[in-house]
């Protein structure tokens, strides 16, 4: 295993305040779009968040570390389709087909196997920016062949791209659904 091949990490200045800056990176999930911020239906279980996506489903996140104002922490837990949750409250503890990786953890409970971390960090630079960076690690750890984690490292390079993007446009500029996260990247 290489530092190149297990982990992912970029940067991008904001103009924008740390509350701000920490107000989006400390909630989970803020990251699952398509090139803009949208809203969210969020239930948390302890240390899980279910987050349902109007346009990309419903996903189980891990908060690991929550240091604010400056790291945010999160697993993006490998979990198949997100069954509903109990009637007694709180997030289901088996997985709602064959198809899923894992069976869905409590909260608390181990069940990171699979999954990479997603780290947030943010830098007061003192001028009235705030320097974000991401980084992603673990791929190596992947139950997955060699070629998937290659593919899954290049699809998330690429995303983290874009999602600094996203952030710094609703940062920036507040959200603007019609002007794609990835036109910002020419002003790098």
């Amino acid at each position: 295993m290489s530092a190149s091949t297990d982990r992912i990490e970029r940067s991008i200045l904001i103009r924008t305040d740390l509350a701000a800056a920490w107000a989006l990176v400390s909630e989970p999930g803020w990251f699952i779009n398509d090139g803009g911020i949208t809203r969210h239906e969020v239930e948390h279980d302890g240390d899980l968040a279910r987050v349902t996506d109007p346009d990309h489903g419903t996903f189980l996140i891990r908060t690991v570390a929550l240091e604010e104002p400056h790291r945010a922490a999160f697993r993006w837990l490998p979990v198949g389709p997100i069954p509903e949750p109990r009637a007694s409250g709180g997030l289901p503890l088996e997985p709602a087909s064959e198809t899923a990786h894992a069976a869905v953890p409590e909260a608390g409970q181990a069940g990171d196997e699979g999954s990479t971390l997603i780290e947030f960090q943010l830098e007061d630079c003192g001028d009235g920016t705030v320097r974000l960076t991401v980084s992603e690690s673990g791929f190596e750890s992947l139950p997955v062949p060699e070629e998937t984690r290659r593919h899954t490292r290049e699809d998330n390079t690429e995303g983290w791209i874009i999602e600094l993007a996203v952030a710094r446009q609703f940062l920036e500029r507040g959200p603007v659904p019609e002007a794609p996260a990835w036109s910002l990247l020419a002003e790098d």
